[in-house]
């Protein structure tokens, strides 16, 4: 297996108009933190799965869709094999972060597709031999359950660490909390939680780190955060990354794939990207380190973004005894000195195998963009997204609802779901059975609510009346959400929701990417379906709006009033979801202590 990581810094220009917050008033006035692309690829045998994180509030399908097809060639694999996501951070630029999802503005588009070029094109030119292990746990005291009667005190939490001889020299965290911990005041650019975890993890371990956010529809920092001041935003992220660095200290649960060694690669970038890393590098302080406001790091700039060249990711061989650990109090903190040399492309680029929000609020479609950023990049003209003309065969219909009476047409489906391997449990797979596969549904329709009454604003008004007199912060929170979404709920009510699901197997470890905000509780529902390790990603391929359990639709609340999906439908994206994994509709339900399961995959 190889593992290679990628990162280049977007720009937000002053005056950007920020996304996230419908109650927000004002522009952006300058930068907290910088907001990066991070990418990673894995590979084994013939086969590579890309994976690109990009910290904005949103990622479309008019931005998944073509990133995933440009980076097909580039990266020698398949579409289906390209996930573009976002970190849903609430002070990043508004990119069409609304129920059913928007049209990138086009002074984003091409900006974000080249950096999530340049980013995935450096991961694969640093590739190199590594180990891939799961670590699970639960992280306390930085998340949990924002509103419903019974509120979570912690989360479930995956770091997928890479190892190189013996060393920790990468991470990515699927960390299921929306990055919400600056309010609508905030007007200052910012990754928020998902950043300034990633820099904090990355400092402690002396590695690369890249934070995708998972299934946190209706998870934040509410119950726990004290304020919505940067100086709580360090203290929560330092409390998590303590966490995530011991996490990774046990050996974790090693993913075996095909061990056929694969020489490295050359990066095709596209033309677009040849001049695009000095133009979006992060400032530099004069001691030659990152600037972060929050901490003291002592990562040199060059392994950041502040370098105009992307940094190397590489460990390499060993040629002499054992490096002398920099930081005593750290064991694993071998962090490599970084490469700043990108490989140039050579030769013709390989041909295409397959040329075929918050807690807060997402603010309802405007016609007005009164607050255009301005960039020194000529802006690209969003692509269309592209719909199937045929239905797939394969697609299960769509459960009949009375508020749904038009069928939506049939979802495409690219790449082929997992079949269960026949390999000897401990042994490659054959030759037929890729180590690493994937399969993707553009736009699953799910039944809408255009048929449902609104949600009654005067009887939220009492319960906010209520919540006020009691003093408690997260109660008043909690109400005056739930009111803010009811009063947003027209909005929601669009006409045929759809989501993209994608679905990755890493050997034996499912991910399974929603496009949208998916209730943590799904995860769950999911794991219990799907054999081995398996994450829930949100904020994948698209942005539909948030996916609440059916159950959720009993007790209301924010997410609810503004779904644009009626009860049942995130039950539907899950069961799409096993399909693409190639699971049997019965599931694996059997104990882990019973043995493998019957579809021959291990338990």
């Amino acid at each position: 297996m190889r593992i290679g990581h990628g990162q280049v810094c977007l720009q937000v220009p002053l005056g950007t108009r920020l996304g996230g917050y419908a109650a927000r008033t004002g522009v952006s006035a300058g930068t907290l933190d910088q907001l990066e692309v991070h990418a990673v690829t894995i590979s084994a045998g013939s086969s590579r799965f890309a994976w690109v994180v990009a910290d904005l509030p949103a990622v479309n399908t008019d931005l998944a869709e073509p990133l995933a097809g440009r980076l097909a060639g580039s990266l020698r694999t398949r579409p289906e094999l390209i996930w573009l996501s976002a970190t849903h951070t609430h002070s990043g630029p508004e990119t069409g972060c609304r129920p059913g999802g928007g049209r990138t503005p086009p002074e984003w588009h091409e900006q974000v597709l080249t950096a999530g070029d340049l980013a995935a094109c450096t991961a694969l030119a640093t590739e190199a031999p590594a180990e891939l292990t799961v670590h699970t746990g639960l992280l306390n005291d930085v998340g949990g359950r924002r509103s419903g009667p019974l509120l979570q005190q912690n989360v479930p939490v995956t770091v997928l660490a890479a190892r190189a001889h013996g060393r920790i020299c990468g991470v990515v965290v699927v960390l299921p909390v929306h990055p919400t911990v600056l309010g609508a005041d905030n007007l200052l650019v910012s990754a928020d939680l998902s950043g300034t975890v990633r820099r904090a993890v990355a400092a402690r371990l002396g590695c690369w780190a890249m934070v995708a956010t998972g299934a946190a529809g209706d998870i934040s920092t509410r119950p726990h955060r004290r304020n919505q001041q940067p100086d709580e935003l360090a203290r929560l992220a330092a409390l998590a990354a303590d966490q995530l660095v011991a996490l990774t200290t046990p050996p974790g649960r090693a993913i075996a794939l095909d061990p056929v060694p694969r020489g490295p690669a050359e990066p095709r970038r596209s033309p677009e990207a040849t001049n695009f890393a000095p133009k979006w590098s992060a400032p530099i302080d004069h001691g030659g380190h990152f600037a972060d406001p929050h901490r003291q790091s002592s990562m040199p700039a060059s392994g950041r973004c502040g370098s105009a060249r992307p940094s190397s990711t590489a460990v390499p061989e060993p040629t002499g005894p054992p490096p002398t650990n920099p930081n005593p109090n750290h064991p694993t903190d071998t962090h490599q000195p970084p490469s700043t040399t990108v490989p140039e492309p050579t030769g013709p680029p390989p041909t295409n195998p397959n040329p075929n929000h918050p807690t807060d609020t997402h603010q309802p479609p405007s016609a007005a963009e009164p607050h255009a950023p301005h960039h020194t990049m000529p802006p690209g003209q969003p692509d269309a997204p592209r719909r199937s003309p045929t239905p797939n065969p394969g697609q299960p219909p769509n459960a009949a609802r009375p508020t749904q009476p038009r069928h939506p047409p049939p979802a495409r489906t690219t790449g082929q779901p997992h079949q269960p391997s026949t390999a000897t449990p401990g042994q490659p797979d054959a030759p037929h059975h890729p180590p690493i596969t994937g399969a993707r549904t553009w736009s699953l329709g799910l039944p809408g609510r255009r048929a449902e009454p609104t949600p009654d604003t005067t009887a939220l008004r009492q319960q906010l009346a209520e919540a006020r007199r009691t003093g408690n912060a997260v109660a008043i929170r909690t109400a005056e959400t739930a009111l803010q979404g009811a009063e947003l709920a027209a909005s929601a009510r669009i006409r045929d929701p759809r989501l993209a699901i994608s679905t990755v197997r890493l050997g034996d470890l499912s991910l399974v990417g929603f496009g949208g905000e998916p209730y943590l509780a799904l995860e769950t529902t999911l794991a219990a379906e799907i054999p081995g390790p398996l994450v829930l990603i949100g904020y994948t391929g698209g942005y539909l709006g948030y996916l609440p359990t059916a159950a959720a639709y009993r007790t209301g609340g924010y997410e609810v009033h503004i779904s644009p999906v009626a009860e049942g439908a995130a039950e539907l994206a899950v069961r799409e979801a096993v399909r693409l994994l190639g699971v049997s509709p019965a599931g694996c339900r059997q104990s882990r202590r019973e043995g493998p399961c019957a579809d021959g995959e291990g338990p």
